[in-house]
């Protein structure tokens, strides 16, 4: 398992799957470290949940572009 991703994530990730509960798996605070940094973590976090994942920055608005999008297409 990965540093960054604590157990609690995992017991919560699993829960939400068995109640059929569509989940989401943002990477924040992308903003304090490089991009080839961010790229790494999203992996991890995609190979350990099985599912996307998207980086997140409060102050780097890229990020918040394809947010919205995988969300707006979800509600429809």
């Amino acid at each position: 398992m990965n540093c960054f991703i604590q157990k609690n994530d995992i017991q919560m990730h699993e829960w939400l799957k068995f109640n059929n509960i569509t989940t989401f798996n943002i990477l924040t605070k992308c903003d304090y470290i490089s991009r080839s940094e961010v790229n790494k973590k999203l992996a991890q976090i995609e190979k350990t949940f099985q599912n996307q994942a998207f980086a997140f920055s409060s102050k780097d608005t890229i990020y918040k572009d394809k947010i919205l999008s995988v969300f707006c297409e979800y509600i429809k």
